[in-house]
């Protein structure tokens, strides 16, 4: 039986890495009741790492079905595939968008207000893009900086079989709507402070000139 210490990716003061399937990790995790108080409470999470599908693009559960129908002669698994109605992609734009913003907005509910939240995403046409869009902002969350990076080599198999591949992936980072908006209004207070100070300090030389 693998512990949680198998799945161990790095470790320092402070940092915790996990790789591996979240559906075993996180009953693990739920096993120390710290961890489970504070993913309860929420706020937790200072930085949020992910990489949600790309709308249509890839069907990865589709992919794991020649991986599980080997699987199943080791015994272990159950069912006829992968597939599941709930995951993410989907081929319908509206139903991604919906069921991403449903994930999104529960790494809202666990992002600490000074938190980031980021990923990667590449769509080739409007429909991906839009969807995505409407998931972040309807989860509460606002794009405060892109870096497109390259995606995949140029030698992929994937890659070159596309008629129009994609070039570049682009590394989203959102942080929460409101705490972005308190930081504007904190900003816009201190500039009216400033601004009320040199007026004063302008009037007090100005009286000192007339005396």
């Amino acid at each position: 039986m693998p512990s949680l210490r198998d799945y161990l990716f790095y470790e320092e003061p402070g940092i915790t890495l996990y790789c591996g399937d979240a559906r075993v990790i996180v009953p693990m995790l739920c096993m120390n009741t710290t961890y489970c108080l504070e993913m309860c409470s929420g706020a937790c999470s200072a930085v949020i790492v992910t990489d949600p599908p790309f709308f249509d693009n890839v069907h990865y559960s589709e992919l794991a079905d020649f991986f599980y129908a080997w699987q199943q002669l080791i015994g272990g698994t159950a069912g006829q595939t992968t597939r599941n109605t709930a995951e993410v992609q989907d081929c319908d734009a509206a139903r991604f968008a919906a069921k991403l913003q449903a994930v999104l907005h529960e790494c809202k509910r666990v992002l600490k207000d000074d938190g980031l939240l980021v990923f990667t995403f590449h769509h080739s046409r409007d429909e991906g893009w839009k969807a995505l869009a409407e998931a972040i902002l309807g989860a509460g969350f606002v794009v405060v900086n892109a870096h497109p990076v390259r995606s995949e080599m140029s030698v992929a198999i994937p890659k070159s079989q596309t008629k129009e591949p994609i070039q570049l992936d682009i590394i989203l980072v959102c942080c929460k709507a409101e705490a972005l908006l308190q930081k504007h209004h904190e900003a816009a207070h201190v500039v009216r402070i400033e601004a009320a100070a040199d007026a004063h300090l302008r009037d007090d030389r100005v009286g000192d000139h007339e005396l």
